[in-house]
């Protein structure tokens, strides 16, 4: 280990703990009970929250959004509403490879919705990649039941006819 690295170990160690501290005395002083040391507990936890080290705010911002919005939407499950508007205005704009990108987006949240398999297919295809188009339809007849897996194959039939499915 060199002995800069070293140094900024130290010093992420010391941030941490001059935060923490400072974080600790701003709950203390904010427990009072008066205005004064409410608002003076609150200065020095933010200021105790500047010596944190960009390693550690995301850490500790995401942890906090994710209790935050656990009391406001109890039901949410972290995945990002479904969503097309994205995908399929990149795809009118014919800026086709964003457009499979955050269609293979919706497959990774939503690996059984059908409508991402057959408009990522038909992007694909747009983009003369059969090979993208392919694994988007094999990956499809894995993951989707009997009826929708019936349609994609309906579908490829008809967007994708040079290849046997």
């Amino acid at each position: 280990m060199k002995n800069s690295d070293r140094f900024s170990s130290v010093v992420r160690v010391l941030r941490l703990g001059v935060g923490c501290f400072l974080v600790g005395s701003g709950f203390k002083l904010g427990f009072d009970g008066t205005r004064d040391s409410s608002i003076a507990g609150l200065l020095t936890m933010v200021s105790g929250a500047f010596f944190f080290g960009p390693e550690m705010r995301w850490l500790i911002s995401d942890r906090v959004a994710r209790l935050v919005s656990g009391f406001i939407y109890p039901e949410a499950t972290g995945e990002p509403p479904l969503d097309y508007t994205l995908p399929r205005f990149y795809r009118k704009k014919e800026r086709l490879p964003e457009a499979l990108e955050h269609y293979q987006r919706i497959l990774y949240y939503y690996p059984k919705d059908l409508t991402a398999y057959m408009e990522g297919i038909e992007v694909a295809w747009e983009l003369e990649d059969p090979t993208e188009a392919e694994r988007l339809y094999k990956r499809g007849r894995r993951k989707l039941c009997d009826a929708d897996r019936d349609a994609l194959a309906r579908h490829w039939q008809a967007v994708c006819p040079a290849i046997e499915a």
